[in-house]
């Protein structure tokens, strides 16, 4: 963002730390806060912000990237509701998975927060996604779904109709994986990092930013 690169890390001491770099190995830490103890395995960076869950699921945050020394300000859930995951931003609404088994979006001013109908919402509840935006596309993909990890990549372009394209794939995917992490560059999509079943770190995939079909690297 702006030149900078951003590392978040939190800690069992209850820390949540910022560190950022200009592209060399050498990071600087911007911030730290012992206030919220945050999982960044649960965020998402869009328009200048990352959100990310409490570690008890409970709240959400941000913080302003261009004024980091301001903290992290809480997003009201709605009551009794519990973060599953955030999945991306479409059309400046925010969606993710409450544990009422529904998804939810809201407005970035966290004042509107609606269920949304889903075709596909059985596969939406992984946990350790990759998750990107490109084309007005919000992609999801690999993570945990009840206990295993899946190579599932799925798209979709108004929140409420998804589709799989393994399913659709001609080729074969990439192992299944979790924890992994997406990146879009110039019209590839990247898949990096991460863990197979066995635990050991997967080989890297590249695809062309539809989803479709990968190759390793």
């Amino acid at each position: 963002y702006k030149g900078l690169v951003y590392l978040f890390l939190s800690n069992s001491n209850s820390e949540s730390k910022i560190y950022t770099s200009s592209g060399n190995k050498d990071y600087t830490l911007a911030y730290s806060t012992s206030e919220v103890s945050l999982n960044f395995n649960k965020s998402i960076i869009y328009n200048g912000k990352c959100f990310a869950s409490s570690i008890d699921n409970k709240s959400l945050f941000y913080i302003d990237l261009a004024d980091i020394t301001s903290g992290f300000q809480e997003i009201k859930l709605p009551s009794g509701a519990e973060i599953i995951d955030l999945w991306g931003v479409l059309n400046n609404k925010l969606y993710c998975t409450l544990k009422s088994d529904a998804i939810a979006y809201m407005s970035f001013d966290g004042s509107i927060w609606e269920e949304e109908a889903c075709n596909m919402l059985n596969e939406l509840t992984t946990e350790g996604s990759a998750k990107i935006n490109n084309d007005n596309t919000l992609y999801i993909i690999s993570g945990k779904l009840n206990g295993s990890l899946t190579n599932n990549v799925l798209a979709t372009q108004d929140g409420n109709y998804w589709i799989n394209t393994i399913n659709q794939a001609d080729t074969l995917l990439y192992e299944p994986v979790g924890n992994a992490c997406v990146v879009d560059y110039y019209n590839y999509f990247y898949l990096l990092g991460g863990k197979t079943s066995e635990g050991k770190t997967p080989t890297s995939y590249y695809s062309r930013n539809d989803g479709y079909s990968w190759e390793a690297l």
